[in-house]
């Protein structure tokens, strides 16, 4: 909350600006809402004047208090329900709303081709089919804009654990997708989950 006022730099002597002066003109993403160290709600609540009227108040010490405008784009990002973080007065306030839920095949495959440039490695079409017709209809998964980014970078690095390079395989990608993926308790082999107590700690072997 403390970045949304003016800050005083005793070491330098210099005033920071908030966060959505220096957003002014584009856009700030409040990402992750909810799992911030103070309720929803009090971030809400000091947006009201700058979400409403594109204006801001700010104040410099004890008594200097002035009006700034407030012209940037804010955008909350959550996965939680819009419901338990505020009220409806609130997310009237929050006019668009966006769902950003699983993928269509044809515009997953464009994340998975965008990912491949991203991280220089040669797009291999049959790597792709094997995601999507192999692993994803035996777990279920949905088609989200995440996985390509956090699989294929999860293979890379066996890959190049392994000395092989800058490619992956077939088996890379299981791998990645075994470990990224934990399986529920109830579809492993009650002989793999037996429960190791370390000093206060429990953990699960598999």
């Amino acid at each position: 909350m403390d970045m949304l006022d003016i800050q005083f730099n005793a070491a330098t002597r210099e005033y920071n600006a908030p966060l959505q002066v220096k957003a002014n003109n584009g856009v700030l993403v409040i990402d992750d809402l909810g799992r911030q160290r103070f309720l929803p709600q009090r971030l809400f609540d000091r947006w009201i004047v700058p979400l409403e009227h594109h204006i801001d108040y700010l104040t410099v010490g004890t008594d200097a208090r002035f009006k700034t405008p407030c012209n940037a784009i804010i955008v909350f990002s959550t996965n939680l329900e819009p419901g338990e973080l505020t009220d409806d007065a609130v997310l009237r306030r929050l006019a668009y709303k966006i769902k950003l839920g699983p993928l269509p095949v044809d515009l997953y495959m464009r994340v998975w081709i965008a990912v491949c440039d991203e991280m220089k490695v040669t797009f291999d079409k049959e790597l792709l089919n094997y995601a999507l017709t192999e692993l994803y209809p035996a777990s279920g998964c949905p088609l989200l804009a995440c996985h390509p980014r956090d699989l294929i970078g999860m293979a890379l690095d066996k890959a190049s654990y392994d000395q092989r390079g800058g490619r992956f395989t077939a088996e890379d990608l299981r791998w990645a997708w075994e470990i990224y993926f934990l399986p529920k308790t109830d579809e492993l082999d009650p002989s793999e989950t037996a429960p190791v107590t370390t000093g206060s700690f429990r953990t699960w072997t598999t």
